[in-house]
């Protein structure tokens, strides 16, 4: 999963415009084989886990702030965006929850 954040905090992207970071979450479902829909230009995905009547809705949001990070480490930004508000962390732990929720069904 640290990669997974790593990786998302490199591509920050603002709004609803998130083709790197959508098709990154899509990428990952498609690995654990979990059916999903795409919303809102493809800028929201609603994975499917699970059958029956029972649900359990992970949420993680996937937008950046439009700054500039300076932090010098490996991982930074690549653009002039920034996961400063945690987004990067949220999207990243909620695949590893996904996949987490395969091992062990709801």
């Amino acid at each position: 999963m640290v990669q997974w954040r790593r990786r998302l905090h490199q591509i920050p992207e603002t709004g609803l415009d998130l083709p790197q970071t959508a098709a990154f979450v899509r990428e990952k479902l498609d690995s654990f084989q979990i059916p999903y829909d795409t919303l809102v230009n493809g800028n929201c995905i609603v994975a499917h886990l699970g059958k029956g009547e029972g649900c359990l809705l992970l949420r993680a949001d996937m937008d950046a702030l439009p700054m500039k990070e300076e932090t010098g480490l490996p991982f930074a930004s690549q653009n002039d965006n920034m996961h400063a508000c945690g987004h990067g962390n949220s999207c990243g732990f909620d695949q590893g929850d996904r996949k987490h929720c395969l091992w062990y069904p709801v």
